[in-house]
């Protein structure tokens, strides 16, 4: 038996290891991902070569882009869990595109790809939902992307546009009362704890004044702006490192437009402004017209306005005659 190919797979397994564990000591990013190897290159067989030079390769991403990109970045829990889940995915498509260059393509590689697929977009999935903030906002802006991403993610990061978890109401009431410098109960006669609405930067509750008056009132996510800089560092730090490689798309500016869309999304003293703008200008137009601001019960991140029942777009559309739609598409662009 020839012991030097028998144990030339592991030889050369070793030596992927430890081309990703010098990639960067710092952020500890690749001593995460190491602990997955063995599993990600289980059945692989003689391919260890190629996994080899992805993982040399991989290695030399980080090393060049990565010490770089991380500037700012600090070596939070959070940071190691992104870092940790986006690398560990793209090494795993590194991998099975080996595992195909090897053997060639065939209908089972194709199976293992649409595996991948799903597998990778309900982590994905799940990783948006704990970090929330930014990367819930990513989430939801590559759901309707279908030309940047596969099917399956387009599947289970669509279902963050409707089903993001509420936060627990403690923490809404901690910024009304922070913001508008007074105990909710003063503030308002009844609030709905359960949200009516709940996205990736703020929630919605329905609430009433004293005298019976409802309102609509949006809260954001407590620490959603201080840590809109820090979310888009990291994402930043991860696409720099994968950029050459495991990215179908340009990262630099889909994060260029996250980050403005972001900051935009959370200027609520902008958004009232905007709001009773758009009001004034409905104010001469029949069947249109736009909530009122309560600018007393409003602040930098408290935007309350007055209750307006109503359908989202989609489904008044759908619920509509042929001749309803056309009225009400022409009002829109009128």
């Amino acid at each position: 038996m020839n012991h030097e190919n028998t144990n030339r797979p592991a030889s050369l397994l070793q030596s992927a290891k430890r081309f990703l564990e010098g990639a960067d000591q710092s952020l500890l990013l690749l001593g995460h991902v190491m602990g997955h190897i063995d599993s990600l290159v289980d059945g692989v067989g003689n391919d260890t070569r190629q996994i080899k030079s992805d993982a040399q390769a991989l290695a030399q991403a980080f090393s060049d882009r990565f010490t770089i990109a991380k500037r700012g970045v600090q070596a939070s829990p959070k940071a190691l869990k992104v870092a940790k889940t986006l690398l560990g995915i793209a090494l795993k498509y590194r991998v099975e595109a080996g595992r195909t260059a090897a053997t060639g393509a065939s209908e089972k590689s194709e199976e293992r790809l649409l595996a991948l697929h799903e597998e990778s977009a309900r982590t994905l999935r799940e990783l948006c939902i704990e970090a929330r903030g930014t990367f819930l906002k990513l989430g939801q802006f590559l759901s309707m992307r279908p030309d940047l991403l596969p099917a399956p993610y387009i599947r289970q990061l669509g279902t963050l546009r409707n089903q993001v978890p509420a936060l627990p109401f403690s923490l809404i009431r901690e910024v009304v009362e922070a913001d508008l410098g007074a105990p909710i109960e003063s503030l308002f006669g009844r609030i709905d704890e359960e949200p009516i609405a709940a996205a990736s930067l703020a929630q919605v509750h329905r609430a009433w004044s004293h005298e019976g008056q409802a309102y609509a009132l949006k809260v954001q996510v407590p620490g959603a702006l201080e840590q809109v800089g820090a979310d888009i560092a990291i994402l930043r730090a991860v696409a720099y490192a994968l950029a050459e490689s495991a990215l179908p798309f340009d990262a630099s500016t889909l994060l260029d437009q996250l980050a403005e869309s972001v900051h935009e999304e959370l200027d609520y003293q902008s958004e009232a402004s905007h709001c009773e703008a758009l009001g004034a200008l409905l104010a001469s137009e029949p069947g249109m017209r736009a909530p009122e601001v309560v600018r007393a019960l409003s602040s930098k991140r408290v935007l309350t306005m007055s209750w307006m029942d109503g359908q989202c777009l989609d489904l008044a559309l759908s619920d509509s005659s042929k001749a309803e739609r056309k009225q009400i598409l022409s009002t829109l662009v009128s």
